[in-house]
């Protein structure tokens, strides 16, 4: 099929490898973003829930004072 063009076959796999590089890196990004994203919520909802059962920010528990 390549006859006497010896780069064609390595140059397509070499475009294959960098779109599929460059493909993974922008989900990973996406996906970093969004984990960070939800992350930084659920810290902010347990901080919540913490609150709202011991009536103090997280780090400061009263001792003796939890769910039973």
């Amino acid at each position: 099929m390549y006859l006497n063009s010896g780069m064609q076959p390595n140059r397509l796999r070499w475009n294959i490898v960098f779109l599929f590089l460059y493909h993974f890196f922008v989900n990973a990004r996406r996906t970093f973003v969004y984990i960070h994203v939800n992350s930084s919520i659920w810290f902010k909802a347990s901080c919540y829930w913490h609150y709202s059962l011991f009536g103090t920010p997280p780090g400061k528990a009263p001792a003796g004072k939890g769910p039973k």
